[in-house]
C-alpha cells in the first residue's frame, strides 16, 4: 500500500520479554536514533503530464513510474541517465488495456512487471513490446485485491476481509485454495480489538512484504509502531517495537506510510512517527536494524536499485511539481 491515508483497498538495543497474551508473543525494542543523514542526491523534475505517481520500480535497465489519472499508466525512463523514453497502457476493457489495477504493488520481473486487476487477475506486461503478454485469472468467493503481495511463483497474499482472527489469506494459483495466515497481535490493548471488521482492518493497515523466496513474511504497521517478522505459514518470530513503549492507536500518526522494498538481504522502509519527519530503515531478515539515514525529503514512494546502492524516490516540492530525487546510500 502506498499511502494509508488514501489506500485500504489498507544500535539496536535487545530487551526481549513476555508478551501480555496468553501465547506469550515475544517482543524487541528497537531504538530509532538515526546513525547519519543522507545528503548526496539527485534531483530530476518529471514531465509535468505525471501529476499523480503511484509505486516506482526498476525492471533491467528501466525505471518504470506508474501514474494516476491520466491517459497513460505506465511511464518509462532509462535508469542510468533518467531520460524519459516512453509511455503506454490505457485503462479500459479492450485488448491491451487494464481494469482497475493494484498500483501499491507491482511486482518486477525480467523485461517488464506483473500487476493486479480488480477482476482478479495478474497481467504479465512486457517493458519493450508494450503491451501485455499473459494474463491469469484467480477463481474465488473471497475479494481478493486489497494488501496484495506475491509470496512466490504461485502463492499470493491479500488482506483478509472475512474473518477478524487473521489479517491476511493465501492464495495458491495452483490449486486455488485459501488459507487464513497471520493472526492479529494480542498483545495490543483492548481497545483496538474492534468489532467491526472494517475498523479493525484500518487500525491495523499496514504493509506487507516477503523475501525473495517467500519463506520469510514482514509486516509494518501504519499506525502502531511496530514491525512483526513471520515465517511462510504466518506464525511469528520476532516482534520489534519502535521505541521505548509501546504506543496507542492514533490516526493522525503514521509510523510506516509507505510500502517497504528489499533486496536478496535486506528490507528497507521508511519510518515516519511522531516527528513527521522521512528516515530510511535498513533491516535485515531476523529482525535487527542495522541503519537509519535521516531524508532532507517526504517522500510518496520509492525503490531499490539492485544492488542496493541507491533509492530512487517520489517527492512533491513546495510548488506541487513530481519529482525524483535519487539518494546513494552506503
Amino acid at each position: 500500500m502506498k499511502n494509508l491515508n488514501t489506500t485500504i483497498i489498507i544500535s539496536v538495543i535487545i530487551l526481549s520479554i513476555a508478551g501480555c497474551n496468553s501465547k506469550n508473543e515475544n517482543y524487541t525494542y528497537i531504538n530509532t536514533t538515526t546513525n547519519s543523514t543522507l545528503h548526496e542526491y539527485i534531483i530530476k523534475e518529471l514531465p509535468e503530464n505525471i501529476m499523480y505517481p503511484g509505486e516506482i520500480l526498476i525492471s533491467e535497465d528501466k525505471l518504470v513510474i506508474i501514474q494516476h489519472k491520466t491517459d497513460s499508466i505506465f511511464y518509462i525512463f532509462d535508469v542510468e541517465n533518467l531520460e524519459y523514453q516512453y509511455s503506454f497502457g490505457n485503462y479500459g476493457s479492450g485488448p491491451n488495456e487494464f481494469l482497475q489495477i493494484n498500483t501499491d504493488n507491482i511486482i518486477k520481473k525480467k523485461n517488464g512487471f506483473k500487476v493486479y486487476c480488480i477482476d482478479n487477475s495478474i497481467l504479465d506486461v512486457d517493458i519493450n513490446k508494450r503491451k501485455i503478454i499473459n494474463k491469469e485469472q484467480f477463481i474465488s468467493d473471497y475479494d481478493l485485491f486489497n494488501g496484495f503481495e506475491q509470496l512466490n511463483d504461485s502463492l499470493y497474499a491479500f488482506t483478509n476481509m472475512q474473518d477478524k482472527e487473521y489479517q491476511f489469506v493465501t492464495y495458491n494459483a495452483k490449486n486455488g485454495s485459501i488459507t487464513p495466515i497471520i493472526k492479529y497481535p494480542k498483545w495490543i490493548e483492548d481497545g483496538y480489538n474492534e468489532r467491526d471488521l472494517i475498523s479493525k482492518i484500518i487500525k491495523y493497515n499496514g504493509h506487507l512484504i516477503s523475501n525473495n523466496d517467500g519463506s520469510k513474511i514482514a509486516m509494518f504497521y501504519g499506525y502502531i509502531n511496530c514491525m512483526r517478522l513471520f515465517n511462510s505459514n504466518g506464525d511469528t518470530y520476532k516482534t520489534c517495537i519502535l521505541g521505548k513503549e509501546r504506543n496507542p492507536y492514533l490516526h493522525d500518526i503514521v509510523y510506516y506510510p509507505i510500502r517497504p522494498q528489499n533486496t536478496e538481504e535486506y528490507i528497507y522502509s521508511v519510518y515516519r512517527g511522531d516527528t513527521g519527519k522521512d528516515v530510511l530503515q535498513k533491516w535485515s531478515w531476523t529482525g535487527e536494524l542495522i541503519k537509519s539515514y535521516k531524508l532532507d525529503y517526504k517522500i510518496s514512494s520509492f525503490c531499490i536499485s539492485d544492488d542496493g546502492k541507491k533509492i530512487y524516490a517520489i517527492i512533491y516540492s513546495d510548488d506541487d511539481i513530481c519529482k525524483l530525487v535519487i539518494y546513494n546510500i552506503e
